[in-house]
């Protein structure tokens, strides 16, 4: 079967040129996103793709990262909506 949503992730090489800061980045997003994922799978009514790309500066925290997994999941929620 088919799942309600793929997504891939990109952190840019520009402002994170070792790839061990790279990997540790979309780690934590694929984490927020994984405790999300049940959350946006109720209210999506169609198959979706979607890609996250990290735009930061420094490597966020855990806590950070979460909060902006939210933030960003519910303006698509809004978006695939309308």
């Amino acid at each position: 079967s088919q799942t309600p949503m793929q997504c891939a992730f990109s952190v840019s090489k520009r402002h994170f040129k070792k790839a061990v800061d790279r990997n540790k980045i979309k780690r934590l997003i694929r984490e927020a996103y994984r405790i999300q994922k049940p959350a946006l799978y109720k209210t999506l009514p169609a198959p979706f793709i979607g890609m996250i790309l990290f735009t930061g500066k420094e490597i966020p925290s855990q806590e950070i990262m979460n909060k902006n997994i939210v933030k960003l999941l519910e303006k698509w929620r809004k978006s695939i909506s309308l």
